[in-house]
């Protein structure tokens, strides 16, 4: 078919015929990307094989490739706005209720039944969704024929494969055209889908795969077509088909990112991608309430729920990552053997289950937005941990780092980071606020803080609202928008506002920082018992980058040695107060953990009023937006979830910020999501472990449990001798809400374990860390994150059940 490059109709088709062409190699060593950008990916079956299909070896580090389409005029023009067809968002799950329910021909026909009634731009939008189905077909169909050139290979005498090829034939072709029946179509159908959105470059995720297959399974028992056993074997090869492009020797590693790959907030740009080489957007959530508009929740665990458990103890795999909502309301022996299941699987090293709180995050859904409580109840991860409406909604996301914003507090306006003879006194991010002279309580300082928030929170407002829909011009979402509740209603693109919602969420990056930054001024500066210096010191400090770097123009080198050396020492030594004071996480100070409710829900605050009460041009441009998107059926409104996800980038992050007043120094890593701060890198790591009930009392607040709805990661270090009963124990408070915050995980290794990886990585290939949203291979990751991990602090039972502070 001839592709005329004119109009954005046609734009939008030739997305829909993005989906790859598929051909065999012989080996992972042997796989090219082509010139032509297109996407080609290995296509195999192997005699062993249960689930048929291949991922495609690209991730959010290394980057994706597409087929291009846009003219060269075109690519200036979006070049602009940082967008190209590499731009597709991802992190976001399909109706697969809806796939398994209809199966790739009931879609086809949906399709064709809206294009023969409709008009104008939505016909062109059913066309595209119906090419790209086909595409879909088409790319199911392979598989068959290549099971069917494997029968022909097969001998006579090889019989046992010669009908295993066969039946894989017969299966892919059934799935090509009619809904699947039974857990293993059902879950074969789910994984090609997959395959199909990652190589077409969708990096879309899984979702609540317990609540698709029971159904399934459950007519597969009662018929007596499938046993628990061989059940259980077709979600084990479910699980290793998703791992198994992982990279283990990280510098095998290629970098196929583009100024547009990833625009997750409707523009891309650089990120760190160092800590991504196999996170690849592969999230399995089990467990949790159904979607029930019931006042009473219902619970959805069941067999599915324990098997996805016992395949992620039992395969040493870094992908599926894989997350367990619990509740208040597991007490059945069903329950009670989730959770031990949930334990004896982080024990085994994979860093699996993440845990997530459904009474905490429901509650949090529906305060943050127009929900519906059943879709609340019916929350997927988007792919790392992020709480999403699985097949009804688009989302989005953005980092609004919070830590940097302490120092604009105290230097009016400006950043820590870039002071010096370059940018003078930093460079000039926000409000003209105060000098620090100026500034004679902790309360003034505060209410500068929370100011100078409210404008990076307005700036990440307009930027919503000014760029929302520039996606459908550039990068359309066809084959997703098939599977997206709204999307086929309206015949509008996900890309053009055709999901049913529409979810946002600002990241407080550095948000741990942030309150041991805050406390130390506190103490610092404004108490008088504990006053150790004046605010205009302090930043002194922090521009000197607490006495290791003395530079001008804030101190003059031609005092001469001496005198640097005296100045330097005295900020040394004020730093070494900062470290000395508590922080936070660490379970030992109700001061740190008031101010954490305090902080916390005034920027939560802040970030609801940043649209609900916005300033005058967001609101402006939000009416426009409204205007534009309203359907007769639905109003646009963004459904906001505050965050503090710096998932696995929390040390590209920090290398960009300037010494903070928690005596962290100049580009030193912030603290990954919510977790408690690390040692710091020019220390030794900290040697004793911190009591986890005495710490998680910290998190357990309401302005994180609710009011952090995008979820509050703490990513805890345990050894490996933790007491398996023990970890039981903390699972159970937790989905009892008696342990904060929302979303916990663990990484399971002792120190010296981390040492021998580095140094004998063969003998230690299996050792998997909690990274932000997903697990990694330690010995996969660079130098610089393996450090990181080991100087999180760990935690161990010091006061077994104990829940709160004596």
């Amino acid at each position: 078919m001839s592709k005329p490059n004119a109009g954005r109709t046609t734009k939008r088709l030739l997305k829909a015929n993005r989906l790859p062409c598929v051909r065999v190699w012989q080996s992972r060593s042997a796989y090219p990307i082509p010139c032509c950008a297109l996407n080609i990916v290995k296509k195999r079956v192997c005699t062993i094989e249960i689930i048929i299909g291949n991922m495609p070896p690209l991730t959010l580090g290394t980057g994706t490739q597409v087929m291009e389409y846009l003219t060269a005029d075109e690519k200036i023009e979006h070049f602009f706005g940082n967008l190209n067809e590499y731009s597709a968002t991802g992190h976001n799950i399909p109706n697969y209720h809806k796939v398994v329910r209809l199966g790739i021909g009931g879609m086809i026909e949906e399709a064709q039944l809206n294009l023969d009634s409709s008009k104008g731009e939505k016909k062109a939008f059913y066309q595209s969704v119906l090419w790209a189905l086909e595409g879909l077909q088409a790319f199911i169909l392979a598989y068959a024929k290549l099971a069917e050139e494997k029968v022909q290979e097969c001998t006579d005498t090889d019989l046992h494969n010669k009908e295993h090829y066969a039946a894989i034939a017969a299966r892919m072709e059934k799935l090509a055209y009619e809904a699947p029946q039974g857990l293993l179509e059902s879950l074969q159908l789910i994984f090609i889908v997959n395959c199909a959105l990652h190589q077409s470059g969708e990096p879309m995720s899984i979702g609540r795969l317990d609540q698709y297959l029971i159904e399934p399974y459950e007519q597969d028992i009662a018929e007596g077509r499938l046993t628990q056993p061989q059940a259980q074997e077709i979600i084990d090869a479910f699980w290793l088909k998703m791992d198994e492009t992982v990279l283990y020797n990280r510098q095998h590693m290629e970098d196929y990112l583009n100024y547009g790959t990833g625009a997750v907030f409707y523009s891309a740009g650089n990120f760190p991608q160092g800590s991504a080489l196999n996170q690849w957007v592969q999230q399995v959530t089990i467990g949790g309430y159904l979607p029930t508009n019931s006042k009473k929740p219902k619970d959805g665990c069941n067999d599915i729920t324990l098997m996805c458990l016992r395949s992620a103890r039992r395969l040493p795999l870094n992908a599926p990552c894989l997350s367990l909502r619990v509740h208040q309301a597991m007490k059945t022996p069903l329950h009670e053997e989730i959770l031990q299941e949930a334990a004896m699987s982080i024990m085994s090293g994979g860093a699996d289950p993440i845990l997530m709180n459904d009474d905490k995050l429901v509650k949090g859904l529906m305060a943050s937005g127009p929900l519906q409580l059943a879709d609340a109840r019916d929350y997927v991860c988007d792919g790392c941990y992020e709480p999403i409406i699985g097949g009804k909604s688009e989302w989005a996301f953005s980092y609004v780092p919070i830590l940097p914003v302490v120092g604009m507090a105290m230097n009016q306006g400006a950043t820590i980071a870039g002071a010096g003879w370059q940018h003078l006194r930093g460079i000039k991010s926000g409000w003209n606020s105060p000098a620090p002279e100026q500034i004679t309580s902790f309360d003034q300082f505060l209410d500068i803080f929370f100011t100078q928030y409210k404008w990076q929170i307005s700036k990440f407002y307009n930027t919503l609202m000014n760029s929302y829909g520039a996606l459908w011009d550039v990068c359309p979402s066809p084959l997703f928008s098939a599977m997206t509740d709204g999307c086929m209603e309206s015949g509008k693109d996900m890309t053009n506002g055709g999901a049913e919602y529409h979810i946002v969420a600002p990241m407080m990056c550095g948000i741990t920082d942030t309150i041991n930054a805050l406390y130390a001024i506190k103490k610092m500066v404004f108490d008088q018992e504990t006053a150790v210096t004046t605010l205009p010191e302090l930043l002194q400090a922090l521009w000197n980058n607490w006495g290791e770097d003395m530079q001008e123009p804030f101190h003059n080198v031609m005092a001469g040695n001496g005198r640097t050396e005296e100045v330097a020492l005295r900020y040394k030594q004020l730093r070494q107060a900062a470290l000395a004071l508590p922080k936070f996480g660490e379970g030992n100070s109700e001061d740190v953990k008031a101010l954490a409710q305090q902080v916390v829900q005034g920027c939560v605050d802040i970030i609801h009023d940043g649209i609900n009460k916005p300033v005058k041009s967001v609101k402006k441009a939000y009416k426009q937006l409204q205007k534009q998107y309203d359907l007769p059926e639905r109003k646009f409104e963004f459904v906001v979830t505050p965050g503090v996800g710096t998932f696995e980038d929390n040390l590209g992050l920090g290398s960009g910020m300037g010494a903070s007043p928690d005596g962290r120094l100049a580009g030193d890593p912030i603290a990954d999501d919510f977790c408690a701060a690390p040692s710091p890198a020019d220390q030794p790591p900290k040697t004793e472990a911190y009591d986890i009930y005495q710490c998680l009392q910290d998190w357990n607040i309401e302005a994180i449990n609710t009011g952090l709805s995008n979820a509050a990661p703490i990513d805890l270090n345990i050894k490996e001798d933790f007491p398996v009963d023990e970890l039981t124990e903390v699972i159970r408070q937790f989905a009892d809400s008696k342990l904060g915050s929302n979303l916990l995980t663990f990484t399971t290794a002792d120190p010296e374990t981390y040492k021998q990886a580095e140094t004998f990585p063969e003998k230690y290939d299996l050792v998997r860390v909690r990274q932000g949203g997903w697990s990694e291979f330690y010995i996969a990751m660079f130098p610089e994150h393996q450090k990181y991990i080991s100087r999180r602090p760990f935690y161990e039972v010091k006061s077994p059940g104990k829940t709160s502070r004596s």
